[in-house]
């Protein structure tokens, strides 16, 4: 750190945890030491999460996941379009949809979105305070898109690197649906797409 200042930003690296987990981490000097939680998130079939850098959405918590049951999740695809809304009762609704480039098939891969590319590879995300009126501009990636031979999904998987018109703080998030979507009682998950 260097002399003068009392903090400094650094990465965190983490290997992939088979359970959510709180990891602690500490700096320390001779004088005084201080410390932190790092909340770590497994990986789960269905789920939806994200974190914003600071200044923070008015009414958006710094971080945030949701999970079946508390969670449901529902979704339909068309064409080279997928459409997801994940709802949490009557606390908060998500809604988000991630459009290909024309004519080709959402498939795995890393999309740049930029102002020149409204009609091309897009994100919408809203809800909950993640509302965007000028627009998302960053990338997603698709890490899942498992297409059954008639088109329906079997799993889609993708994460997402934004900022709203391109200045706001950035947000990074994750969406994965698998099967079907989940709550009480558990709606059908019937998706299909452009199959590559």
């Amino acid at each position: 750190m260097p002399a003068g200042r009392d903090s400094a930003d650094f990465d965190v690296t983490a290997q992939a945890v088979p359970a959510d987990r709180q990891a602690s981490i500490v700096g320390s000097v001779p004088e005084r030491s201080a410390s932190a939680s790092l909340a770590l998130w497994s990986v789960q079939p269905t789920f939806f999460s994200f974190t914003n850098d600071p200044p923070y959405f008015s009414g958006v918590a710094p971080a945030r996941r949701v999970l079946p049951p508390s969670g449901a999740f529902y979704g339909f695809c068309s064409g080279r379009q997928v459409e997801v809304q994940v709802s949490e009762g009557s606390r908060d609704t998500w809604f988000a949809r991630v459009t290909a480039p024309p004519n080709r098939p959402l498939a795995v891969g890393t999309y740049d979105v930029t102002a020149s590319t409204v009609n091309g590879p897009n994100v919408f995300l809203a809800g909950a305070g993640l509302n965007c009126s000028s627009g998302w501009r960053g990338r997603f990636t698709v890490r899942e898109a498992d297409y059954a031979a008639n088109g329906n999904i079997r799993h889609f998987w993708m994460t997402v690197d934004f900022r709203c018109s391109g200045t706001g703080p950035l947000m990074r998030g994750d969406l994965r649906v698998s099967g079907i979507a989940t709550g009480n009682p558990p709606p059908p998950f019937a998706l299909s797409c452009t199959v590559p």
